[in-house]
């Protein structure tokens, strides 16, 4: 049995993004990515059982790094307001920090693959601001709703927002920020 390198299966995870982003899930083929990683098909199949375990476990792997850069101003000491402004301001900010986690993550959720995902494994990483949220309506903050209503209308704006393809006029100031949060925030709070 070989012997697992961590930083070719980081390359394999790298150009997996890449070649899925470029060409889409159809086209992309295992010996594709093989070619971009700089490794031999054999290589993959070490750290991954075939395409679809490989774009299910790099969905895996974008959703924790894109959670670390969104949640990490999150703490539990602050207001549910200032934790979700932190939020919105990383979501923003994401699109010029990581955009080909986003995109990759929009392309796989509007795949056929998506329905093959753990949902509690993508629970355990919203977790942090599902709890916000739980606090915020508790606390007769925000308004009552479904987390997923609550998605459509903070994180959906947020990330278009932050879509330099999609919103090019949209200067990413601390300004425009906080307009914008208000904006979001009187829709959402009581």
């Amino acid at each position: 049995m070989r012997i697992r390198d961590i930083q070719k299966q980081k390359a394999v995870i790298d150009a997996t993004i890449k070649v899925i982003n470029e060409i889409g899930f159809a086209s992309a083929s295992i010996s594709k990515i093989a070619k971009e990683a700089g490794v031999s098909v054999g290589t993959i199949y070490i750290y991954y059982k075939n395409k679809e375990d490989l774009v299910i476990s790099v969905y895996y792997y974008v959703k924790e790094e894109m959670t670390a850069v969104l949640f990490k101003d999150i703490n539990e000491n602050s207001s549910v307001k200032q934790n979700l402004k932190n939020i919105w301001k990383n979501t923003i900010n994401s699109g010029a920090k990581i955009p080909e986690l986003i995109t990759y993550s929009e392309q796989f959720s509007n795949s056929p693959f998506y329905d093959l995902v753990d949902s509690s494994k993508i629970y355990e990483l919203t977790k942090p601001i599902i709890d916000i949220v739980n606090r915020g309506i508790d606390e007769n903050i925000l308004k009552q709703m479904s987390f997923e209503v609550f998605i459509a209308f903070f994180y959906v704006p947020a990330n278009f927002l932050s879509n330099r393809k999609m919103c090019p006029g949209f200067e990413i100031t601390k300004q425009n920020m906080d307009d914008t949060f208000i904006l979001v925030w009187n829709t959402i709070s009581k």
